[in-house]
């Protein structure tokens, strides 16, 4: 669920509930404890479920140290995310650089060599 940037969007806490979550509705009938379980069990639960339990919890004026936990979680995954788009657009600007460092005309000469060849 988590966005791959490519819609500009920055702001980490309003972001994330524009996506769509399909364990808003599954979850919206579990009690109070039932959804802080949920947000605490990341060995059974995918995030996105985790997510679901604390924004059902905080709509409901819910008091847990875990909201907090997973929604720290959350700004993690956002960072570590965008750390990753930086490090692919820098690699590829990196490899645009070493291409247009190529001289063109020894890139010609194998073009005509290449077609000597098939001939």
């Amino acid at each position: 669920m988590l966005c791959e940037g490519s819609c500009g969007n920055t702001n980490v806490g309003t972001h994330y509930k524009m996506i769509k979550n399909p364990f808003i509705e599954k979850f919206k009938s579990k009690s109070d404890t039932e959804l802080e379980k949920v947000a605490m069990d990341s060995k059974s639960y995918v995030f996105d479920a985790r997510y679901a339990a604390i924004t059902l919890l905080k709509d409901r004026n819910y008091d847990s140290d875990i909201i907090n936990q997973v929604e720290k979680e959350y700004e993690n995954l956002v960072k570590a995310q965008q750390t990753k788009t930086e490090d692919l657009k820098e690699q590829d600007q990196r490899l645009i650089r070493r291409i247009r460092q190529i001289p063109i005309k020894k890139q010609e000469n194998m073009v005509l060599k290449m077609e000597m060849n098939y001939k």
